[in-house]
């Protein structure tokens, strides 16, 4: 195994502009001149070898649209795992005795970003629930060896025939 850094149990959110914790309060007018970009809340840049379990990535901002509305996870030359977390794993069976805790990816662009990778780098995306994004999880000119199953994926179905398209894997 090589350098195994992990990041288990955490939260990652954005919410409206117009957050009642803070004070002040943007107007209609004020908002449309702000960015409203999120970029990554991980950015993976030329990392081998990080878990990632137990997460929770949403955008709760209901003004974003489309890129605006973020990317859960973006890795560029990578290998990683994004896997459930289990509270109890029992290394005899290999089996998960406690409780299993997905990593979520509610109201994003892009759940999990993959941009080319060198041949060799592994990628192992299990055991998450990807809601309302536009798209789950997307590959853009990898090469690499990826490993996705049992994933749940709550694609929008909108009637519209005018709305953007949407998918679970791309």
């Amino acid at each position: 195994i090589n350098d195994r850094s992990f990041i288990r149990s955490s939260q990652f959110s954005v919410d409206e502009l117009n957050d009642p914790r803070f004070s002040y309060k943007f107007d209609e007018q004020q908002q449309a001149l702000l960015p409203r970009s999120l970029s990554a809340f991980i950015f993976l840049d030329g990392i081998d070898g990080v878990d990632i379990a137990g997460c929770s990535f949403e955008n709760n901002d209901t003004q974003a649209t489309g890129k605006d509305r973020g990317w859960g996870i973006l890795a560029w030359n990578s290998s990683f795992d994004v896997t459930s977390f289990c509270d109890d794993f029992n290394l005899i069976t290999g089996n998960c005795d406690g409780t299993e805790t997905p990593n979520t990816f509610n109201n994003l662009h892009y759940g999990i970003f993959v941009r080319p990778i060198a041949a060799g780098g592994n990628i192992l995306i299990s055991k998450n629930e990807f809601t309302n994004n536009d798209f789950g999880v997307v590959f853009e000119g990898a090469s690499n060896t990826a490993d996705i199953h049992t994933n749940t994926f709550n694609v929008d179905e909108s009637d519209d025939p005018f709305a953007s398209a949407h998918g679970g894997i791309y």
